[in-house]
């Protein structure tokens, strides 16, 4: 639905909630899926296990899409374009770790080392444009469903897209005292993507890596209170390339998050935690070049969480959350700061 008529007003009147605006014979979403997999652990002692996961999903997919181009002066001839979408997705992931728990001097240790490989496949993913160059329109408070669409579309997009990547993680919980605990860890990833476009007979081939650490420190002053600080690092990668021709660099996130656990009784607890996220390398358009983009842009995520949850009496439950985010553009070219 436009957003005239609806949360804003239009000079025609409001807009029926039952109003459709697509076209009746131009809607199909036949989607096949098929998944499989295996579960592996094996245990190797009291302190030593392993684990092995795999899973290959296939989906086929294809649907009709409508796009609201928005309203004309008028308030009431709504432009629409209708799309064909045609996929074929392909995904495989392994995953390998073992869990083990030892001790050095006074320190009690347990790690985990593991690998992750994963490959998706999208071959190809095709859109079709039905309405041609100029877009279809439908009144919106009095709507023709007759209006026909061109019988062939045109091909806008056509590509195959390949995604690789491993990773190597590692992460160490060591308590230090009855009391006292020390988490660190950090992940390799190394991933590459190539993109052939059919219809411009062109490849496009982009390979990232990059290292994100881990830490964190858990401390319980008294038995049922525990105060928790965390940092951590996150990585994906960013497809494409600027004006000039340079390869985009991963985006990265970085979290700091403080908190405090309380155990009420031995049925109910209540977690309050502190976030500050920030995203960078966040691509925005590059005011020089309206074709291209460029790395300039950054968004943070800061706010508060607070869950109870718990058996308060008998065969009763509850859980309640409360959330507070402050989420805001802190750097672009397109969006203004402060949004």
């Amino acid at each position: 639905m436009p957003v005239e008529g609806t949360i804003l007003p239009n000079s025609n009147g409001e807009i029926p909630c039952d109003r459709f605006l697509g076209k009746p014979s131009f809607s199909r979403n036949d989607i096949e899926f098929f998944r499989i997999g295996f579960d592996l652990e094996h245990r190797f002692n009291e302190d030593w296990q392993g684990r092995s996961v795999f899973r290959y999903t296939q989906t086929n997919e294809q649907f009709d899409v409508l796009f609201v181009l928005g309203v004309l002066d008028d308030g009431r001839t709504l432009n629409r374009a209708f799309d064909e979408i045609e996929t074929e997705f392909y995904g495989y992931s392994l995953d390998n770790y073992i869990v083990g728990q030892f001790s050095t001097g006074s320190l009690q240790h347990q790690i985990l080392v593991g690998f992750n490989l994963f490959r998706r496949d999208v071959f190809p993913f095709t859109l079709d444009d039905r309405t041609g160059s100029s877009p279809s329109t439908i009144d919106i408070f009095d709507p023709d469903y007759g209006v026909s669409l061109p019988g062939d579309g045109t091909p806008v997009i056509a590509v195959n897209e390949r995604t690789q990547g491993l990773g190597l993680y590692f992460q160490d919980q060591v308590i230090l005292a009855d009391n006292l605990r020390l988490l660190l860890g950090g992940r390799f990833d190394l991933t590459n993507q190539q993109t052939d476009d059919l219809l411009a007979s062109t490849t496009q081939f982009q390979q990232d890596t990059a290292f994100s650490p881990r830490m964190g420190i858990v401390y319980r002053p008294i038995e049922p209170i525990s105060l928790y600080g965390s940092y951590s690092r996150s990585f994906n990668p960013a497809i494409g390339r600027s004006a000039d021709g340079s390869q985009f660099e991963p985006e990265r996130g970085t979290q700091y998050e403080i908190g405090m656990k309380a155990d009420i009784n031995d049925d109910l607890s209540a977690t309050l935690a502190l976030f500050h996220l920030t995203r960078t390398n966040v691509t925005t358009t590059d005011p020089n070049n309206l074709n291209f983009s460029i790395q300039t842009g950054e968004q943070r995520s800061q706010g508060i969480e607070l869950d109870l949850s718990g058996e308060i009496l008998p065969g009763w439950n509850i859980a309640l959350g409360y959330a507070f985010t402050d989420a805001e553009v802190t750097e672009d070219n397109t969006i203004p700061v402060g949004n």
